[in-house]
């Protein structure tokens, strides 16, 4: 059984999920008029953000609901390979942004994905 504040909180991450979701269409549609790539990549970087709060509230919904351990290690692994291409994601926008110090970003890219594996 879930407690009042757990559905509650899962309603605004639901909230949030929705948000990040109109915001992902919304710049993948801006993407299709004028094919500009830096709207791609904020549209795959929200999609991304809306998947991590889905798993989030997934993982959430399972715990509370007793679930299997194998399936939390499930949910838990595809976070992580969720952030590690959220952060790919960000980096090529950057990149779109900022041609020039590409080395620099290249190293937090390596940070990034050093801390999160």
């Amino acid at each position: 059984m879930l407690s009042t504040i757990t559905i509650i909180s899962i309603f605004t991450e639901i909230f949030t999920a929705g948000m990040l979701a109109a915001g992902a269409y919304s710049f993948f549609a801006r993407f299709i008029a004028g094919k500009k790539r830096k709207d791609l990549y904020l549209a795959l970087a929200l999609g991304t953000f809306f998947i991590y709060v889905t798993l989030t509230v997934a993982s959430q919904m399972m715990f509370g609901l007793g679930r299997p351990l194998s399936e939390h290690i499930l949910i838990q692994k595809l976070l992580a390979i969720n952030i590690l291409l959220a952060i790919f994601i960000l980096y090529l926008f950057i990149s779109e942004k900022i041609s020039s110090r590409l080395e620099l970003l290249t190293i937090i890219l390596g940070i990034g994905l050093a801390v999160c594996t």
